[in-house]
């Protein structure tokens, strides 16, 4: 190989590493930019409570009678229900548009409420499903995730 090409490769070589090594340091300035704004935002994160919900499950309430109605809440404060039942097919449901009346107090409820067509589970599984509704945190967040967990 020639002198002159053996110094033509060495000055080609010579600006590639150049130019890597810019790379290189922008991305590192990226990274601590990342740094500074991730302290800055677990910051303001400090001062705030956790997501959580507030569920009472009582299968026989005390003074409760329900054959009497119930008070009418506050309209800026909607009373919310949440229905869930394992293992049910929505396409099975006449609320859903089955042809055989399968769920007419389901059709009733959700003529006078809100009723919802598109609706995804986070898993397939009910356990952290159900942790997910209640608490508003992905499996991969509150961890029930295996068979021997509570939610807690």
């Amino acid at each position: 190989m020639s002198l002159a090409l053996s110094l033509w490769l060495a000055g080609c070589v010579q600006d590639r590493v150049e130019a890597l090594d810019a790379n290189i340091d922008a991305l590192k300035r990226s990274i601590d930019e990342l740094s500074l704004e991730t302290e800055r935002l677990e910051a303001a994160l400090q001062g705030l409570p956790p997501p959580t919900a507030a569920v009472r499950v009582d299968n026989n309430p005390e003074g409760f009678d329900p054959e009497r109605p119930l008070p009418v809440g506050h309209p800026s404060q909607p009373d919310v229900i949440v229905l869930s039942i394992d293992t049910l097919r929505v396409d099975h449901l006449s609320a859903y548009g089955y042809e055989r009346p399968t769920s007419p107090f389901l059709e009733r409820l959700a003529a006078e409420g809100v009723r919802f067509d598109n609706m995804w589970s986070p898993t397939s599984w009910t356990l952290p499903s159900h942790t997910t509704m209640l608490s508003g945190q992905l499996p991969i967040t509150h961890g029930v995730i295996e068979d021997h967990l509570k939610i807690p």
